[in-house]
């Protein structure tokens, strides 16, 4: 076991190592980009000072793109993501028990407390940063803890409690020094690579531009390595963390944590979808989370519906033992969130008011019925295969690598590359939909969408093709071929 442990330790030490590598060369190819725009700048400005120098007239063009790159720079220098939506202060006066676990929590594993305490609506919590620019150099030393009211209205004080020692982990682990220079480099480098044009740029634009494009499959590049290797560390952090938490309560306790906030957070998708359906008939739901709490009553989640990873972090801490819960559980959490008006304030049952009420037992003697519906509703969301293929030894253009973006209505399902070739399986609901091809900028690659219609319980298979347009000098994706096979009982 120790030396399972160990092995652990040494892979994550390994991968912070890789990724802070990979910062590296980002920050060096910023510095680079950025001198070469300045040269080319300087060397247009001596151009015109000096007509008699020998450059190249061309250098004109240069010096505009090294202007679109050092502007595009700035702006995302300054660029600062604001909180999401729904994360509301709170103070130790609005709920004492909470921040009386946070201070145990705290005390017991040493760490100072968070800059700043956060609810949100959602079934969540986290520890998070506000990252800025300076932390690509170095570690933020503010730290914010925000929890969802799913959690807070649901479970009980131990649970609550296996959630920080579990978020407050990430701090002994300083997961958070990584994440935060990582969110950097996204952050940085999304002007560069989300452009959503598949269509080809004049070539006014593609000249004016030709730094900024370099720059932007250098900053692809990086983040899909950077990407790669923060989700095997991620994951090991957060056995980690787990491991931190099973030492302060328990193994039998954050089993039992696990398990309840994964059944939590089905149910709160299942009451949310039945309060859309209300919502779309004039009604407004009379209290949210009276209502999650009711559902649970008749409502468990499937094992398919839950995420693989959560399985295996239960599966990692030994057999799961389900008994009755023991009768001294205290709810003083709970109860005090609930009495504390945080709820109305964060997620307000009706926020318009127009909307007819319908009270909470009302709401559970339909979703009893409609609990069945969105179980099926989930299964056929996810009822069709998708294969999206291409053969790399059919193909011995291009020379170097095309890196692109798969995207099926709009929402990215892998990476396409010509020289490695590919096999995407993902799983989609039954209906039409719509295949293209992104990358940076629009430039270089071009892609006709493709349509095609899925049954519930095809299989989808697309075969993709491409081929190089010497007069457009780019590469022309399309779906060679589009087979769909319906599946047998």
């Amino acid at each position: 076991m120790t030396g399972h442990q160990m092995s652990g330790k040494d892979k994550i030490i390994d991968l912070k190592k890789s990724i802070r590598l990979e910062v590296v060369k980002f920050i060096a190819g910023c510095i680079l980009f950025a001198l070469m725009a300045a040269c080319t700048i300087i060397s247009a400005v001596l151009l015109v000072l000096n007509p008699g120098l020998d450059f190249p007239h061309g250098i004109w063009i240069l010096a505009v793109g090294g202007v679109v790159l050092l502007w595009e720079m700035g702006r995302a220098f300054w660029v600062r993501s604001p909180l999401p939506e729904g994360y509301a202060a709170v103070s130790r006066a609005d709920c004492p028990p909470l921040f009386s676990l946070i201070d145990e929590v705290a005390e017991n594993l040493g760490v100072k407390l968070p800059e700043q305490i956060y609810v949100c609506p959602d079934a969540s919590a986290a520890v998070f940063v506000m990252p800025g620019i300076q932390n690509l150099i170095r570690a933020p030393e503010d730290r914010y803890l925000v929890v969802g009211l799913g959690f807070l209205t649901q479970m009980d004080d131990e649970e609550i409690k296996s959630v920080l020692y579990h978020e407050f982990g990430h701090y002994v682990q300083a997961a958070t020094d990584d994440s935060a220079s990582v969110y950097v480099v996204g952050q940085f480098s999304r002007s560069f690579i989300s452009g959503d044009k598949n269509e080809v740029s004049n070539i006014w634009q593609m000249n004016t531009c030709n730094q900024k494009l370099l720059f932007g499959y250098f900053a692809l590049w990086i983040c899909r390595n950077i990407r790669r290797k923060y989700s095997e560390l991620s994951r090991q952090m957060e056995y980690d963390a787990d491991d931190i938490a099973a030492g302060h309560v328990g193994r039998e306790i954050l089993q039992r944590t696990l398990v309840h906030a994964a059944c939590i957070r089905y149910n709160f998708g299942m009451v949310r979808w039945g309060m859309k359906k209300l919502e779309a008939a004039g009604l407004c739901l009379e209290d949210f989370y009276q209502a999650l709490s009711a559902v649970a009553g008749f409502s468990r989640p499937r094992m398919a519906f839950l995420k693989h990873g959560v399985i295996r972090r239960i599966e990692r801490l030994g057999p799961l033992e389900v008994g009755p819960t023991a009768s001294s559980v205290s709810w003083t959490v709970r109860d005090a969130v609930l009495g504390s008006g945080l709820i109305s304030r964060i997620f307000p049952s009706c926020p318009d008011g127009g909307d007819t009420v319908l009270p909470v037992p009302e709401f559970v003697r339909w979703m009893e019925e409609g609990a069945d519906i969105y179980c099926r509703h989930l299964q056929r969301m996810r009822s069709v295969k998708l294969e999206i293929h291409l053969d790399r030894r059919k193909h011995f253009l291009p020379l170097a690598e095309g890196i692109y973006d798969i995207l099926i209505d709009g929402r990215s399902v892998g990476t396409g590359n010509f020289m490695k070739g590919y096999d995407i399986r993902k799983r989609i609901s039954p209906g039409t939909h719509q295949l293209t091809v992104r990358v940076p900028g629009g430039i270089g690659i071009a892609c006709d969408p493709f349509m095609f219609e899925a049954c519930d319980g095809d299989t989808c298979r697309l075969d993709m093709d491409y081929r190089y347009e010497f007069k457009g000098t780019r590469y022309r994706v399309f779906v060679g071929s589009f087979s769909r096979t319906a599946l047998r009982s």
